[in-house]
């Protein structure tokens, strides 16, 4: 009994790993699909003597600027190359209306 015990135990626990190692590579392959993370890829806003410039991951890459006297429509830019991404449609409507406003 405490055999047949050990090797149920056993082959769970080849099944648990093999699927953990399964969905690992699956999200592997998705990010490297997708092109680049969340720390690579998020946008953000840093101020600059200019305006406010629209940047790209954790290393600050300029992507857009924002001018402060001469606002400019970025909603391309926020929108990327995949326009079905999470959050891309909000992100663009918010652009547009901060465009009006100003």
């Amino acid at each position: 009994m405490r055999a047949c015990r050990g090797s149920m135990v056993a082959i769970l626990s080849l099944a648990v790993a093999s699927i953990a190692g399964a969905r690992s590579a699956a999200g592997q392959a998705a990010d490297s699909a997708a092109g680049c993370g969340y720390r690579e890829c998020a946008l953000g806003i840093a101020p600059r003597w200019n305006g406010l410039a629209l940047v790209r991951g954790v290393r600050g890459e300029p992507v857009a600027n924002l001018g402060f006297f001469w606002p400019r429509d970025v909603s391309a830019t926020l929108r990327g190359a995949e326009a079905t991404a999470p959050g891309a449609d909000a992100a663009v409507r918010e652009a547009r209306r901060a465009l009006r406003l100003r």
